[in-house]
């Protein structure tokens, strides 16, 4: 717990503080913790494109049909979490393939060709890669769960009997 003494040098530095004032600082500044845009609160991060996220949602939305609010809100849910599983996916390989790159160019700058060069796995830290698999199937449940219940939603609507969802006890 922060003494009496820090809480007012903590106030104190924070009076001091200046922020961005213009709407291109402010702009700059929202993206400051955006580094792979794996968990962003944007949909859309710099560098995808808009038209590509547009189609891939009218493709879904074709397939899925959902009629009503509800539906709609589903149908939103997954868009966004395949799109980002999509950017996971591209992250990865870019990810790898600069880990690798990198990894090569050491080894050939220390002239290290007498040890086996590492492998595209090795390149790629393991806590980082922990890391990605760990949002990679948080996602996932994401998708399952919102596809899982525009399910149960769409059959109600028809008529059908929804039986509860089912359990497995792992013990």
């Amino acid at each position: 717990m922060a003494t009496e003494k820090q809480l007012e040098a903590n106030q104190q530095n924070a009076e001091k503080s200046t922020g961005p004032k213009t709407d291109e600082g402010k702009a700059v500044a929202k993206l400051n913790a955006v580094r792979h845009g794996l968990l962003s609160k944007e949909l859309l991060v710099p560098r995808e494109d808009k038209g590509a996220l547009q189609q891939f949602s009218n493709r879904l939305r074709e397939e899925l049909r959902p009629q009503g609010a509800l539906e709609e809100l589903l149908m939103v849910r997954i868009v966004a979490a395949a799109w980002r599983l999509q950017r996971i996916l591209r992250f990865e390989r870019e990810l790898f393939k600069a880990d690798l790159e990198e990894s090569q160019r050491l080894w050939a700058r220390f002239n290290l060709d007498e040890k086996p060069k590492p492998t595209l796995g090795e390149a790629v830290s393991e806590k980082t890669y922990d890391k990605i698999i760990r949002y990679e199937a948080h996602i996932e449940r994401s998708l399952y769960r919102a596809m899982h219940q525009l399910e149960r939603v769409q059959r109600s609507r028809s008529g059908e009997t929804i039986p509860p969802p089912f359990v497995l006890d792992e013990a």
